[in-house]
């Protein structure tokens, strides 16, 4: 059975090969084979611009086949649904704008190229609505490099040494990834000067005459830089968001936020007026503001300030002029006059303040401190011959509170108030004047620790009450407390294992 199998199958094998095949072609054809793929022209049919002045009457795709320069007019649009792309050459020397859309024409692309020296804008699309500019460079124009309308989008841009602003963007408009510089070279011009709700993002604005930034209400401002600019680094209208940021060395203030605004993670270092100057009812989040000749921050009320640094600036690390903030686990360090001052009804928690030349923390009325520490804060000397400051670690208002917080080693008190306060559970050692002074009347001094002061309780005022404290080792007295007070008994070096009857009682030894 196996043998038959195998002798048919070889017998058809054998009758296949003698099967004569299909004759085939030649194998080197006698013309080319055509093109299958289609050209460029004919996937976007493109006109090239040769000369100036040009205009584009009809939608389309154009492009430059080379550098163009003119005394006269440049290219005017007269269309939507253009496609300029100046394929990395120039565009020179011409009177008016270099590129003007005239008109409310929309879906209008110009990319890929410079527009310079010409007597006003490099490009002039201010009626136009959505321009998308891309990777262009207005350089030395008259007036400002771009002028763009309502939700245009610039990308990968430049503008430079132009005589007015950089970029002049309409509301709603996005601009992402690109650089002014020296702008403003007329006498004034900012790098960007932004409308309403608009975003720039990853951004430059370096050595502009005025702003480097400037934006008007409900911007969202991300990951620009703004350095030497003779006006303020970035600024920006009511309802604006500035994120992770920095502004330094500018001629005003490094952020200028206006009402409801909100910044966060941004950093302003060297700025001739304050670094961070905000109004009411802003947000300062993760932010650093040191080294500058004015204020580290710099408000009116209703400020909230959270996890923010205030260093070595030339006034104070914080100045809030208005009431109702509320400052939280933020640092002032070494600022040449307080490191916190904060207006009244204001609440401030886990703030460190060392090392200010004035006061550590100053507030006004009806405030509240806890967990807070003010250290080294004054400058020695004689402040009657007009040498040092007896600077306090704390310093309130009336009808404030202050809990749990450490004064140490300043050059006047740890902790002072006025009247109808609240100071409990406080640590004040080796201050130059009072551990705690108490100058007018009403207040409730209870449980806290003085040792090392010069009087460790000055109570000076009347109608205090001073209970559950103790002192020791203040070097003019642990307690001196006028007349007319409500104090507990003062039990004196209590021994071992004593026993004390009366609950409210203070303590030295």
């Amino acid at each position: 059975m196996n043998r038959t199998i195998t002798l048919f199958s070889l017998l058809t094998a054998y009758l296949l090969l003698l099967t004569p095949s299909p004759a085939q072609g030649p194998l080197d054809p006698s013309v080319p084979p055509a093109p299958t793929m289609k050209t460029l022209d004919q996937v976007e049919p493109r006109m090239a611009i040769t000369n100036l002045p040009h205009t584009i009457s009809a939608e389309g795709s154009y492009y430059f086949t080379g550098n163009l320069v003119t005394t006269n007019a440049g290219i005017t649009i007269e269309a939507s649904n253009v496609t300029l792309d100046l394929m990395g050459f120039e565009l020179v020397d011409g009177t008016g704008a270099g590129i003007f859309v005239d008109g409310a024409h929309t879906n209008i692309v110009i990319r890929n190229g410079t527009v310079r020296n010409w007597g006003a804008q490099g490009i002039q699309a201010m009626d136009a609505v959505g321009v998308t500019v891309e990777r262009i460079t207005t350089m030395r124009n008259g007036t400002n490099g771009m002028q763009l309308g309502h939700s245009a989008v610039v990308r990968d841009c430049a503008a430079i040494e132009n005589g007015g602003h950089g970029f002049d963007i309409g509301d709603d408009g996005l601009v992402i990834r690109s650089v002014a510089r020296g702008n403003g070279n007329g006498a004034s011009g900012s790098g960007f000067q932004l409308g309403t709700s608009c975003t720039i993002s990853e951004s430059t604005a370096q050595g502009n005459a005025d702003d480097g930034i400037a934006a008007l209400f409900n911007a969202s401002i991300q990951a620009c830089t703004a350095q030497d600019n003779n006006g303020n680094g970035i600024i920006a209208a009511p309802s604006s968001t500035i994120g992770d940021s920095t502004a330094s060395s500018n001629g005003g203030n490094g952020f200028e936020l206006e009402e409801s605004g909100i910044i966060r993670h941004s950093f302003a270092m060297g700025n001739m007026s304050n670094g961070i100057k905000a109004a009411y009812s802003t947000l300062i989040d993760s932010c650093d503001a040191s080294l500058n000749v004015m204020n580290g921050l710099l408000g009116t009320a209703g400020k909230t300030v959270v996890d923010s640094v205030f260093n070595g600036n030339e006034l104070n690390g914080i100045h809030l002029v208005g009431g109702g903030n509320t400052i939280r686990g933020s640092t002032a360090i070494d600022n040449l006059v307080t490191g916190i001052d904060a207006g009244q009804d204001s609440t401030i928690t886990h703030c460190t303040a060392n090392g200010n030349q004035l006061h550590g923390i100053d507030v006004g009325s009806a405030s509240t401190i806890i967990g807070c520490t003010a250290n080294n804060n004054g400058t020695p000397g004689d402040p009657d011959a007009g040498t040092g400051n007896n600077g306090d670690g704390i310093t309130a208002g009336s009808d404030s509170t202050l809990l749990d917080s450490t004064v140490k080693s300043n050059q006047g008190n740890g902790i002072s108030v006025t009247h109808n306060s609240h100071v409990a559970r406080n640590t004040a050692s080796a201050n130059q004047l009072a551990g705690f002074l108490a100058d007018e009347q009403s207040n409730r001094i209870e449980a806290n620790h003085a040792t090392g002061n010069e009087d460790g309780f000055a109570i000076q005022g009347i109608n205090n009450l001073v209970i559950k404290n103790s002192a020791s080792a203040n070097t003019a007295a642990n307690y001196t407390i006028v007349a007319g007070n409500h104090e507990a008994e003062i039990i004196t070096a209590p021994g071992s294992g004593f026993t004390a009857v009366n609950p409210w009682a203070n303590f030295e030894w």
